[in-house]
């Protein structure tokens, strides 16, 4: 991550790893080389390879990745607090999405709504930059077009 310009600055060959509940209880990481090179398309075919290899006990955890990526969409867990797995520097956490009320004019509607926790290694990241790529993963989420992002 860089402040430079853009938080979400591109970083040549970032790897992003991703949480992987197994049998047991067990947890794994599934680590995607190169993310950030990727189209949406791209990265998702290459994770659900990469969760494969994980399941099948191809052990990944140990390969660098800059970002963990955890989710619990799937347990409904409407917030958390995340963990870094080192060599990462920092562990973004999604929740499961949560209805709730909003005013549109005067009209109140139900909106859906999640989550990011992130949690930061202080040697790499001081929590202003944490703030601003949360602000920016967000953006980037609200802003997100199928068509544009996809492909």
């Amino acid at each position: 991550f860089s402040a430079q310009n853009s938080i979400m600055s591109r970083v040549i060959g970032m790897c992003i790893g991703v949480a992987v509940s197994l049998q047991n209880d067990d947890l794994t990481t599934a680590v995607v080389e190169g993310a950030d090179t990727m189209k949406l398309r791209e990265f998702s075919r290459r994770l659900r390879r990469q969760v494969e290899l994980a399941r099948e006990g191809v052990d990944q955890a140990r390969q660098p990745a800059s970002l963990i990526l955890t989710s619990m969409t799937s347990f409904n867990i409407p917030h958390g607090i995340p963990v870094i797995v080192p060599p990462a520097v920092a562990t973004l956490l999604l929740s499961s999405p949560q209805k709730k009320v909003m005013l549109d004019g005067d009209k109140p509607v139900y909106r859906e709504f999640i989550n990011l926790s992130l949690t930061i290694d202080h040697r790499v990241m001081n929590g202003s930059s944490a703030g601003a790529f949360l602000n920016e993963v967000k953006a980037k989420i609200e802003g997100f077009d199928l068509k544009t992002d996809l492909l």
